[in-house]
Order: C-alpha cells, then structure tokens, then sequence
C-alpha cells in the first residue's frame, strides 16, 4: 500500500459509526496508523464492526452471493483479513436454488456484529419472502463454526445491542425491542417502543441501523432518505436505552 498521510484510528471510528469502540479506547492510549483511501478495495456496503480486546471484526453484506456474510479481522482498522463467512447458504426457499424464480438482489442485507461475553453474535434479516431475522453464534470467528440459534421475526436491517446489565435489544428505524436471553421472545410491547417522532419529510425509508452507547448515553445512528432530496445519515442520542431520542 502506497501511504501518504496519517490520521487518527479514531477519525476511522467516527466514520464507520458502529459499536461502541471510542468508549473502550482510553485517551492516553490512542495511537495513530496512516493509511490512504479507500480502506478496502472492494464494495463492503453495510458496515458493522464489534470489538474484543485487540481484535477488530468487521461483516459486510453479499446479497444473494453465497457463501455469505464475510466477516473480517484487524488489529489496526486499516488491515483486514478475511475470517469466515456466518453461513454456506440460505435454504429458506427454492429461490435459493434457481427453482420458481430467483434471490437477485435479495438475501442477506446489512448485518450487525457484536462481542458478548466471550461469544460472537450475528443478526440480520434476508430481503426476501418469508420475511425473518437470523441469530448466530460462534466462539472464534477465525476458525468459523458459526452456529444458527434461531429463525424469527424480521427486524429490518437491525442492530443488535448488549447492555452493560446484559439485556438484550433490537434497533430497527425508529423502534427498539427488548428480547429475551435467547431472542426467542420479544419482551413487553411485541410492537416494540417508538424511540423518536419521525421527521414528517421522510419517506419511510430508515435504513442501515447502529446503536452504541458511550459515556453513558445511547446513540442511534442510520440512513433517512427525505422526500425530493438525497440520502442522509442521522444520529439521535438518549439517556434512555428505551429513550426518548
């Protein structure tokens, strides 16, 4: 890689908008790596990193390509390796296969990562019929072995959230639900918990969900599209994980 010019890893973080990584970087040790851009040459579209420690994992989207769901590693943010990939393939109809019609363009979109207590979680929800969200689990993304948990209701391009008190939440456009330990069950309103007013110029179109949480305050992050106007990413903060926001 050519390098001509150097920024801070946490500039890298702010762009991405996920998890809660600046929250477990202490001030006194942030260090810099230069790099240019684009980080990765290739189309990684909906990006959601989680880490553990040292080790950075980053997942992308692949559609109706399969294997699917690439997961990647760093130790810097700049470097990334291939991992694993969540699943072979998707079976949930014959689409899948080519019989009665095709997936192009669906399959899975936008994942979400997160590191919990020594295991590794992977939610997402393929854009196709049936509609459903994916749970899965793994000890080491190195080695793969992730593990279906369970097929359930959809939560379109969500965001998976462990609290520090070890709830477990879904963020999706303006809702959030709080989920049983092993997301089996929706807890309280199973029509989850409008979290903001939405502007009333926007289409409807919330996509590509984050949530961290930093300092003690909740961030949501995702992309709004406005009516007559471009794309856009907005951010809404809390104090509330439930919030308002």
């Amino acid at each position: 890689m050519n390098i001509k010019k150097s920024f801070y890893i946490v500039s890298f973080l702010g762009f991405i908008g996920l998890n809660d990584l600046s929250a477990q970087v202490k001030p006194a040790h942030k260090s810099t790596t230069a790099f240019t851009n684009p980080i990765i040459w290739a189309d990684a579209p909906d990006l959601s990193i989680t880490r553990n420690g040292g080790d950075f994992y980053l997942i992308s989207t692949t559609m109706h390509l399969m294997p699917g769901a690439p997961v990647m590693h760093s130790k810097d943010l700049v470097h990334w390796e291939m991992a694993s990939y969540v699943f072979d393939t998707l079976n949930d109809n014959s689409k899948y296969d080519l019989l009665n019609g095709t997936v192009y363009g669906r399959g899975q979109w936008a994942s979400s990562i997160r590191y919990h207590k020594g295991k590794y979680y992977v939610l997402f929800s393929p854009n196709d019929e049936p509609f459903k969200s994916y749970f899965y689990v793994t000890d080491n993304p190195e080695k793969g072995n992730w593990k279906l948990i369970i097929r359930t209701r959809h939560f379109h391009d969500a965001s998976l959230f462990f609290d520090d008190d070890d709830r477990v939440y879904v963020f999706t456009s303006n809702k959030v639900f709080e989920l049983s330990p092993d997301f089996k069950t929706v807890i309280g309103n199973p029509d989850g918990t409008q979290v903001f007013q939405k502007d009333e110029s926007e289409t409807g179109l919330l996509e590509g969900n984050q949530i961290i949480k930093k300092d003690g305050k909740y961030y949501m992050m995702m992309i709004s599209w406005p009516r007559g106007g471009k794309r856009r990413q907005v951010v809404y903060r809390s104090d509330k994980v439930t919030g308002p926001f």
